[in-house]
């Protein structure tokens, strides 16, 4: 019981120090891991379309290729489902990409905030011995 009582006051006497508490939040992650983030995501960003282009001209190429081979009946439907294949492709390109953007805005927001947070003088300073 008296432990207890203990414990409550010294987390009284904390919490009336003046500082706030702070809750460690995503900002709080390593700055490695956070440049990391936003290189990855930056590569996403360039990749993705890149790759769903890509994947659209070898698609298309391949619904043309089909379909010169192909019966006259089947041609249209052929080429349809083919399309459609290759549009698939240049969707899945722009959701990468916007994914790879939106991790990008929200990793420079992070790293911009915890660079704020530090701020100027919780830098340490070098001495001229270092």
């Amino acid at each position: 019981m008296i432990v207890l009582e203990q414990k409550d006051r010294q987390a009284d006497h904390a919490g009336m120090s003046g500082k706030p508490e702070q809750a460690p939040g995503l900002h709080a992650a390593r700055p490695k891991a956070m440049i990391a983030t936003i290189a990855l995501s930056a590569a996403t960003i360039v990749l993705a379309p890149l790759a769903g282009v890509g994947a659209t001209a070898w698609k298309l190429k391949e619904a043309f290729d089909r379909v010169a081979t192909a019966p006259p009946s089947e041609k249209a439907r052929m080429l349809a489902q083919d399309i459609s294949a290759a549009m698939n492709c240049a969707f899945v390109g722009m959701i990468a990409w916007l994914l790879g953007a939106v991790a990008l805005l929200v990793g420079l927001v992070l790293w911009f905030r915890s660079r704020r947070d530090q701020g100027p003088g919780s830098r340490q300073q070098r001495t001229p011995s270092e």
